[in-house]
Parts: structure tokens; sequence; C-alpha cells
């Protein structure tokens, strides 16, 4: 009976030191996912800036086109179409990158609010022709609509952030 009382007690510590690091290695996977989490957004909304503040260049274009003359050097308008075509290059890198990005927090993140932002962000491309800018200029509409599209975006952006500081810094049980 005494050796059946102490298998018993064996076991059940077992059991309970079982139990506690598998609490323990939860937590801490836990807390190393948020910590992932977190740096993905970093980098997420650091790259929506980029791209915010490329569009912002491009508007602040449109708006100095406004009053280009159209009897200006070749050199000036050479240099004005290789800037929009930087632009344009940024434009892609920003986008693929925030793909990537999207790609990876929509594996990680558990709160369906926080993915339909990121989604939501990643679907509104800011866009306006660049060549026909340089040839034409835009049509107002378009361009209205062109800041509309940036500022859209970019209380999207902060909306992100407002929301990932409200849901993952609320949470601190495994901080």
């Amino acid at each position: 009976r005494l050796i059946m009382e102490i298998v018993l007690s064996a076991i059940g510590g077992a059991l309970v030191i079982l139990f506690t690091q598998a609490v323990i290695h939860y937590f801490q996977v836990e807390k190393l996912r948020k910590e992932k989490l977190l740096d993905k957004y970093a980098e997420f909304v650091g790259l929506a800036s980029q791209e915010k503040n490329r569009a912002k260049r491009m508007a602040a274009w449109v708006d100095a086109r406004t009053n280009f003359p159209d009897d200006v050097d070749d050199k000036v308008k050479d240099a004005f179409v290789s800037w929009l075509e930087r632009l344009n290059e940024e434009r892609f890198q920003n986008w693929s990158g925030l793909e990537r990005l999207e790609l990876q927090l929509l594996l990680w993140e558990r709160h369906p609010d926080l993915r339909a932002k990121v989604q939501e962000i990643v679907k509104t491309q800011l866009f306006i022709q660049a060549s026909k800018l340089y040839i034409t200029g835009p049509t107002r509409e378009n361009y209205e609509k062109y800041k509309k599209d940036i500022a859209a975006f970019e209380e999207a952006v902060h909306a992100l952030s407002r929301l990932i500081q409200r849901i993952h810094t609320s949470n601190r049980i495994t901080d």
C-alpha cells in the first residue's frame, strides 16, 4: 500500500510538472508569436507610410504641372519623366512589399478586424496615370479622386495603428 501511494504521488508529481511545462511553453510561444506579429505590423505601417509619401510627392507634382509652361526645355521635360519613372518604380516596390507583408500578417493574425483592415489597405492602391500627366495633365476629377484616395489611405493606416494598439496592448497575458 505504501508503494502504491509513492508510485501514485510520483505519477501525480510528474503530471503536474508536465502540465506546468506545457503551460510555460504555450505562453512562451504566444509571446514570440506576438512579438513577431508586432514587428511585421511595424514593417507594414512603415511601408504603407512610404507609399503615402510617394503618392503625396506625385500629387505635389500634379499641382506643379498645372502651372508648368509648355515651352520648357527638353532637358527639364526629360528630368520630369525620369522622376515620374522613379516614383512609379517606388510604387511597384512598395506594393509588392505590402502584399508580401499582408500574406504574413494574415497567416499569423487571429483577430478578424485587424485582418480585414490589412486587406483593405492593400486593396487601396494609390495610382494616377503618370505618363498621361506629363503629356496632357490629368483631368480635374482624376486628380481630386487621387487626393481623396491618398487621404483615405492615410486614414486607413492610422486606423490600423490605433486598432493594433487597442487589441495587442490590451491583452497582456503573454507579456
